[in-house]
């Protein structure tokens, strides 16, 4: 069973990301659309994802989690096939918030599934995740074409969705959970709350990053593929070392390498120079996110209500992020935005400090 769920994780999340990549280039290059409308769509994906964790990671509780497991991966597959055939920006918007809600169960209630019915860690777990996406990116930046990268998303999708629902029946321990879970919001609110105000800066910097890498550093869709995929598998060899650690000291190496992280993004003049940067985004991210659900799944029953509000954390920060993002890259430039992405990682990680104290 194991197997499988790593297998479903590692499909999804390449399907899922190798997709995700292009999109702001098909939005910028194809659709001719502004930044402020890549963020306005970026957010709608982001929207959708964090209303189906929160409400599904705490029906998936209540009712049982591998139902919504198959309803989840049954409709990323659709979607993910309707991307093909967007012709417009109001089309691909659409098309990423139905997508958006697949992804959201998905992200919420397999990560509960697999604690709960492999007893197997976390961090190996995430690591599979990020192999999963730096596969997809790094095929995405080869293939090049936004229609035949739809095309490969979908087909991982519809192969996940066929795996899921080979998934034997188990028999389920289920909670009874308040509509607005306040005692699981009250013993997590910490990590919560700093996790979003970093993803907040964060996704500042993700909304353009593709484009930030193409108009100003010169990269091609293939070393746009490449420079994602060395985070990704950068990820998949740290986040699998680090279940041994405590969860609290990861957090706070996390946070301290994102600002790092994002100064050197302000800096580079080259693709040369963004990728050891990637690397150690690498680092910051496998830190902080290996981290935050190691503590939120280890001091609560009830995981996919937990884990959900976790992700709902990182996808309100893809709400919220994209919009300011956007309008800060018109306003200051991609460079002073990633300076404003380091100042907020150093505030995420006052603000844990001080709310866990």
């Amino acid at each position: 069973m194991a197997e499988k769920t790593y297998l479903a994780q590692f499909l999804a999340n390449s399907g899922l990301f190798s997709a995700a990549i292009f999109v702001p280039i098909v939005l910028g290059k194809e659709m001719h659309a502004s930044t402020f409308d890549i963020g306005i769509i970026v957010t709608g994906y982001a929207t959708a994802l964090f209303l189906a964790s929160i409400v599904i990671g705490r029906a998936a509780d209540i009712r049982g989690r591998q139902v919504f497991l198959r309803i989840g991966f049954l409709i990323a597959a659709i979607a993910a096939s309707l991307q093909i055939f967007a012709s417009s920006p109001i089309q691909l918007l659409l098309v990423r918030i139905l997508l958006g809600s697949a992804a959201g169960i998905i992200q919420s209630v397999l990560v509960a599934y697999f604690v709960y019915e492999t007893h197997g860690k976390v961090g190996v777990f995430s690591s599979i995740g990020a192999l999963g996406w730096g596969t997809g990116s790094l095929i995405a930046g080869f293939i090049g074409d936004y229609i035949l990268v739809f095309t490969f998303s979908a087909g991982m999708m519809i192969i996940a969705a066929a795996l899921v629902f080979t998934l034997p029946r188990t028999q389920e321990m289920k909670f009874e959970i308040p509509l607005f879970p306040r005692d699981v919001f009250k013993r997590n609110y910490p990590i919560y709350l700093s996790v979003l105000i970093r993803h907040t800066g964060a996704n500042f910097v993700w909304v353009t990053y593709p484009l930030f890498l193409m108009d100003v550093l010169h990269a091609d869709t293939l070393w746009v593929g490449i420079i994602y995929t060395v985070n990704a598998f950068g990820q998949f060899f740290v986040m699998s070392r680090l279940d041994p650690y405590d969860s609290s000291n990861l957090i706070k190496i996390g946070f301290l390498l994102s600002a790092l992280t994002f100064l050197g993004f302000s800096l580079a003049e080259s693709v040369l120079e963004i990728i050891p940067i990637q690397v150690l985004l690498a680092f910051a991210w496998s830190a902080l996110y290996v981290g935050a659900l190691k503590s939120v799944i280890e001091r609560n029953e009830e995981k996919a209500t937990s884990s959900g509000w976790l992700q709902g954390m990182i996808s309100i920060a893809g709400i919220i992020g994209p919009i300011i993002g956007g309008t800060l890259n018109m306003l200051i430039g991609y460079r002073m935005t990633m300076i404003a992405a380091m100042a907020l990682s150093l505030l995420g990680l006052a603000v844990y400090l001080v709310t866990r104290e």
